[in-house]
């Protein structure tokens, strides 16, 4: 793929307006199920698995790092093109096209499940599954750029209404939920916390952006913001999810955080703040959703050495719905969801660590050749 090309289409981007763009797409499955899966995980210490996995996950991101600015900045499928021949590159493309559209696919359905079970419970779920693609196609058609600018309208209010939601959800609770601290244990919190390294592995995304920074500090900055606010938001909602219900409800309870704000009230001054919330979490994930749609599509376009990802959009958005609708029931679609993270940080976090590797014992720039 044309990197200049493709940056001059798409404009550049700065680390502010990334961070939070791709920290929307990695928030999204913290409104779906995840707090529920880390109490499953890890007990009532499962607000401290997201401060475990943080660790490895910036530990990768140092290396995203060190290969882009190696390699000024080029994307991750451009840096095995040069290793490895376009014919790893191309089937590198396909492979990470779909498994974006596998994560949108599964996180669309279950969006859609949310929507009826609140909003309109009489409407056809490919009503509600139609509509929130065509959305995304029309988010995600302007490029990253254009994404950043429209999660940079909606951040400051989602923030704020999110921030006053899981506060005075917090009111709501009590601190000895959280115990016994450990858990299961020491060990057993250990290891949930580097299962869960898969919390942000959407990380990856900025090692296909990279090209569309203008200076690497950016690209630095970017990556460092996004992890400490996801880890952030994950543990803050993860510790008021469990103060509000004990652990064996916890365990259970369907759409976490939406529960949370439905445990709001004081007195006749405020009650029912989970209307608001709805509209913060659609938005979010509406954004999140375009953003892997978007990632779908430039990964492809950069395995087939394309100029445009723009003309991928519609069939990979159909791909999607087609995804969403495997499942035969909103259950299935959750229970299969719950361990897709796993396995996807196998390629996520698998590339950069064999790209740098390859780098250090194989590769030698073409100048130094004899």
């Amino acid at each position: 793929m044309n990197q200049k090309n493709s940056t001059k289409r798409q404009g550049y981007v700065g680390w502010i307006e990334a961070s939070i763009c791709i920290g929307s797409f990695v928030h999204v499955k913290m409104f779906l199920a995840n707090p529920r899966e880390l109490c499953q995980m890890a007990g009532t210490a499962a607000w401290m698995v997201p401060l475990i996995g943080v660790i490895g996950a910036i530990v990768i991101f140092f290396i995203l790092n060190h290969l882009t600015a190696t390699f000024s900045r080029a994307s991750l499928l451009s840096i095995a093109g040069l290793f490895w021949g376009p014919t790893i590159q191309f089937l590198l493309g396909i492979l990470f096209s779909s498994l974006f559209i596998l994560i949108s696919g599964y996180e669309l359905r279950i969006f859609a499940e949310f929507v009826l079970t609140t909003l309109l419970p009489q409407t056809p779920i490919s009503i509600v599954v139609i509509s929130m693609v065509v959305l995304n196609i029309y988010l995600a058609i302007g490029g990253f750029e254009s994404l950043s600018r429209t999660i940079m309208i909606i951040a400051p209010i989602g923030l704020t209404v999110l921030t006053l939601a899981l506060t005075f959800g917090g009111t709501m609770g009590t601190v000895y939920n959280l115990s016994p601290w450990l858990g299961y244990g020491f060990w057993d919190t250990l290891s949930a916390g580097l299962l869960y390294t898969s919390l942000y592995e959407e990380i990856i995304l900025l090692g296909f952006i990279a090209p569309l920074f203008r200076e690497q500090k950016d690209f630095r900055r970017s990556g460092l913001a996004t992890l400490v606010l996801s880890a952030v938001l994950f543990v803050f909602a993860q510790v008021v999810y469990e103060m509000c219900f004990q652990i064996q409800s916890a365990q259970q309870m369907g759409f976490p955080l939406f529960q949370v704000t439905r445990l709001i009230r004081f007195e006749t001054f405020l009650q029912r703040l989970d209307p608001m919330f709805v509209f913060v979490w659609a938005s979010v994930s509406s954004v999140g959703l375009a953003v892997g749609l978007y990632g779908a599509a430039l990964t492809l376009t950069q395995g087939i050495r394309a100029t445009d990802f723009r003309p991928y959009l519609i069939p990979l958005a159909v791909l999607s719905i087609c995804v969403s609708f495997i499942p035969p029931r909103s259950l299935d679609a959750v229970n299969t969801y719950s361990f897709i993270p796993w396995l996807l940080q196998i390629p996520f976090y698998g590339l950069p660590v064999i790209l740098l590797l390859w780098s250090k014992l194989f590769y030698r720039p073409q100048e130094n050749r004899p």
